[in-house]
């Protein structure tokens, strides 16, 4: 018995002493979050492939709201007053690619129907994402607006927009849909401070994890 806890042991000090090697090495902190994804019995090796890009660094922003303007895409009225408010929103100085994938919540871990944003992007961001900028949105909405898509919406992740309606406040963020006819629009998802949505919505984030592509 006490020969077979030794060679337990024995088993056990190597890995322990790798794993601890990597903890403290230059990628820990993704070793970190993938112990934690195997903690709570979660996939800890997640590879996000991307299903949206965009280019960036070569426009500003009164470029893109013309180019937008000059595409007709249907605005609701919220968000073109939110965009006539936010018209020099910053751009990427930077030029270079940017990856998104879109997925649904519950391929995030999250199975209940009420959430905070704040959960929403601490999970993000252990597995590798980010939230979109409105640039990332409106760029996104330019290169896809014409693409083949029928009955579908993409709902970004973004910074939540804080909107009082004059009875509680609420939280807005944006989406883009296609009717049954490809007919394109940008709209908004709004909600409560505390979150509710379906576990199936698909959301658009960034990949901050470029080796995952």
């Amino acid at each position: 018995m006490e020969s077979t806890q030794k060679g337990t042991l024995g088993e056990l000090l190597g890995p322990l002493a790798q794993f601890f090697l990597r903890l403290i090495g230059n990628d820990g902190a993704v070793w970190w979050d993938a112990f934690k994804r195997f903690l709570r019995r979660e996939n800890p090796w997640i590879v996000w492939k991307y299903t949206l890009s965009i280019m960036v660094g070569s426009r500003t922003a009164l470029g893109i709201l013309i180019e937008f303007r000059e595409q007709m895409i249907t605005v609701d009225d919220w968000v073109k007053s939110y965009l006539e408010k936010n018209r020099d929103f910053p751009t990427n100085s930077e030029h270079g690619a940017k990856y998104f994938t879109d997925i649904a919540l519950s391929e995030l871990g999250f199975s209940r129907k009420l959430t905070t944003y704040q959960e929403v992007y601490n999970r993000a961001v252990e597995r590798g994402l980010g939230f979109c900028t409105l640039e990332d949105v409106l760029l996104l909405c330019l290169k896809h607006s014409k693409g083949d898509y029928k009955n579908m919406k993409f709902i970004f992740a973004m910074n939540p927009i804080h909107h009082d309606s004059g009875y509680i406040p609420e939280i807005k963020i944006l989406s883009l849909s296609w009717d049954e006819d490809g007919k394109v629009s940008l709209g908004s998802e709004t909600s409560g401070v505390a979150w509710q949505y379906s576990p199936t919505d698909r959301l658009v984030f960034e990949i901050k994890d470029i080796q995952s592509i």
